[in-house]
């Protein structure tokens, strides 16, 4: 898939599921959640707007919102993404992402402390699968998002 069909197939999402799994440690990250998804398009940029419920294994349940933003760089066959949890304003650059054969993998991780988060996007048919993978010393999880 050529950087175009990805920026444009970014633009199309209204649904995300997510599935997070942790390994050997307690978190509270395990469970599942689902969502909509409302697409803000700037052109060279967009913004995921993203709600729903999250249930964490043992049943809890809490409503969900998150902000993400994209944002392509034609010039370096890049797409850089931000998470905005706490607004424009309080951005956080997570990575970039650059194509890799058939999938859009991190170029670097991002570091939170002493957590390493690095990401890589595929497609299955129509659905795009974004997995997460966080390592650190108290945590070692995986999150697949699973969008359409």
């Amino acid at each position: 898939m050529d950087l175009e069909s990805i920026w444009q197939s970014l633009k199309g999402i209204q649904r995300v599921e997510f599935f997070s799994r942790a390994s050997s440690c307690n978190t509270g990250w395990d469970g599942v959640g689902a969502g909509l998804v409302e697409v803000e398009d700037f052109g060279d940029s967009i913004i995921f707007h993203e709600r729903g419920r999250w249930e964490q294994r043992g049943g809890r349940q809490m409503d969900f919102s998150n902000q993400f933003f994209w944002s392509i760089n034609w010039k370096e066959s890049s797409i850089r993404l931000e998470h905005w949890r706490r607004g424009k304003a309080n951005r956080v650059y997570l990575f970039d992402l650059v194509v890799e054969g058939e999938r859009l993998v991190s170029s670097r991780p991002h570091l939170c402390g002493a957590d390493r988060y690095s990401g890589s996007v595929r497609w299955v048919g129509e659905e795009m699968v974004f997995c997460w993978q966080i390592e650190g010393p108290k945590k070692d999880v995986n999150i697949e998002y699973r969008y359409s």
